[in-house]
């Protein structure tokens, strides 16, 4: 009976971690949503909202189904993780409540099963796997992405590379070179600490490493080469700087610190000379255009906002006099701060930066603690969604790869930092103890 209850247990843990990988790379929307658009390209003149995305609005139900199944098998420990989150549950039930005060609540609704079924895959992935499983599980689902983008860009070159206006530039398995390339940095990061945190390195380690280089520079997007750069050097730093004594940790924290505020002070003068480097207009291609009219918007509305999904539905909402004053369809603010505060307002970003800031001090405890990838990588996942989300929403966003990310590091990040420091403290009062014992018994 035992033996059968651990061949049991190791299926499904065997089934888990597939189904986990499976889950990853369809949050990253690659391979189906490629197939449904029958590798169309920006600016070839196809629609691509007009492609039926039905399948793969099945695919992501059928996963919301099976998350809720694993997490209620395991509900004890469900019930744990939510209780010791409550910050982060009451962030997310904000977006179906606010349906009591959208502008769409048509919309808010059926947006906010999006919401709650993908946070919840990112939810159970915390519950279930700790940070190094969870690299672990990215690289196999980065692997798989690389392999097959190689194979469309080989095979089938319509869909692995991209026509009409950005002709020639590698897409892989996604359906913008753009969103390759915003993936291929996080593989790079993957890779590289994956390779840092083996004594021997695995010879295919380094063919991810390389292979997501390739792809990097192969989408020929200026983001994702400078963001690959910038990871990398962080992740050689931070390897050096954390392994410093508490003495001169400080120093070097204390330099950067000044390095830092001196950039904020002349960013104004060096930002354009550094947006010619890139080949960016000061504009950022029209997206301050956009912040300007977003930014005036929020301030009709900016305690609550305008409900979850309640505002970019194009001419049907409140989007419709952006789009108008600046004559194309926009479909979001191109700021993921700015879409959020639009979706929740202050009320909810105020919520959201108390969760990121306290996740981002219990990281950097852990890691002063002890150094080791399991607590660099939701360092450098922090760091990049502060980034990126500059020129992109991917902050509260349905079916995001993004915001999974962020509710793992956040739901694990709490469970690992309560789970260290309690040992810590149980040491300390035994150690006390042991020494109060010894000093009682010098005495006598």
């Amino acid at each position: 009976m035992a033996k059968i209850k651990i061949n049991v247990m190791n299926t499904l843990d065997k089934f888990e971690r597939v189904f986990s990988v499976i889950s990853l790379i369809l949050y990253m929307n690659a391979v189906v949503p490629l197939f449904i658009i029958q590798g169309a390209s920006e600016g070839d003149g196809v629609d691509l909202f007009a492609f039926n995305y039905t399948p793969l609005n099945l695919l992501f139900i059928t996963n919301y189904l099976i998350t809720l199944t694993l997490l209620i098998l395991r509900w004890n420990k469900t019930l744990v993780f939510a209780i010791n989150n409550v910050l982060f549950i009451t962030l997310i039930l904000m977006a179906p409540l606010s349906y009591v005060w959208s502008a769409l609540p048509d919309r808010t609704m059926s947006a906010s099963i999006g919401i709650m079924g993908s946070t919840m895959f990112g939810f159970y992935v915390a519950t279930r796997f700790s940070f190094r499983e969870q690299v672990r599980l990215l690289a196999w689902a980065f692997g798989v992405t690389i392999a097959l983008s190689f194979v469309f860009i080989v095979a089938l070159p319509k869909y692995g590379i991209m026509a009409a206006v950005h002709a020639g530039s590698l897409r892989g398995v996604w359906t913008h070179k753009n969103g390759m390339g915003k993936f291929m940095v996080l593989s790079n990061a993957v890779f590289l600490m994956l390779l840092q945190s083996n004594a021997k390195p695995k010879w295919y380690l380094w063919i991810g490493l390389l292979s997501s280089l390739m792809l990097t520079v192969g989408s020929n997007s200026t983001n994702a080469l400078v963001n690959s750069i910038l990871a990398i050097t962080i992740i050689l730093f931070l390897n050096q700087v954390f392994k410093l004594e508490n003495d001169k940790f400080s120093i070097v924290a204390v330099l950067l610190v000044m390095f830092l505020s001196g950039l904020v002070i002349t960013f104004n003068d060096i930002a354009g000379a550094l947006l010619g480097l890139v080949g960016k207009d000061p504009t950022l291609t029209g997206r301050t255009d956009i912040w300007a009219l977003v930014i005036e918007k929020i301030q009709q509305r900016p305690i609550l906002g305008y409900g979850f999904a309640g505002f970019w539905q194009g001419l049907r909402g409140e989007s419709a006099s952006i789009i108008r004053a600046l004559r194309w369809p926009v479909p979001n603010s191109h700021n993921g701060y700015l879409d959020f505060i639009l979706q929740l307002g202050l009320a909810g970003f105020s919520l959201f930066l108390v969760i990121y800031w306290s996740t981002l001090v219990r990281v950097y405890l852990l890691l002063r603690q002890c150094f080791c990838l399991d607590y660099l990588w939701p360092l450098i996942v922090l760091i990049y969604l502060i980034q990126i989300n500059i020129a992109e929403p991917s902050l509260l966003a349905q079916n995001d790869f993004f915001w999974i990310l962020f509710t793992t590091i956040v739901v694990s990040a709490s469970a690992e930092f309560k789970s260290v420091f309690q040992r810590r403290s149980i040491t300390q009062v035994y150690q006390s103890k042991d020494i109060s014992k010894k000093a009682a018994t010098i005495s006598s």
